[in-house]
């Protein structure tokens, strides 16, 4: 017997293992089999595959939601871990983001996927100046 939502328990045995805003919405593209189905084996196996989907598919749109609704420097310090972890630059890091497909819930509702590549890729410009060397006049 489960006390938790499929939701809920995607939730708290997955996604609370990753540190980062940036990781978990990477994990959650990441379960996208061919870019559109979502797969978790183990929460198909406790809820059945529409509830898993549908959990899968709840979370992924509160992740994007939060990405566009979280303070840029929130996002570039979540950005920065999350790039020392996978041993990149940030820039690297927000680039791969900004270019994943699955990056994008399938179904984005209440948020334009284009105020997600706004944030993004103001983000890389962020990282872009800050791995330029400062170059003063003579």
């Amino acid at each position: 017997m489960s006390f938790f939502s499929a939701l809920e328990d995607f939730m708290q045995r997955s996604l609370s293992a990753l540190p980062t805003l940036w990781e978990k919405l990477q994990f959650v593209g990441d379960l996208r089999e061919d870019g559109t189905v979502y797969r978790h084996w183990g929460l198909e196996q406790k809820f059945g595959e529409q509830a898993a989907r549908a959990a899968i598919a709840e979370a992924h749109n509160g992740l994007f939601n939060e990405v566009v609704s979280t303070r840029l420097a929130e996002l570039w310090l979540a950005a920065d871990q999350a790039a020392h972890r996978e041993r990149l630059e940030v820039a690297e890091y927000l680039r791969k983001m900004r270019d994943s497909e699955t990056a994008l819930p399938l179904d984005a509702q209440g948020v334009a996927p284009e105020h997600f590549a706004f944030v993004v890729t103001n983000l890389c410009r962020v990282a872009h100046s800050r791995s330029t060397p400062n170059r003063q006049a003579a």
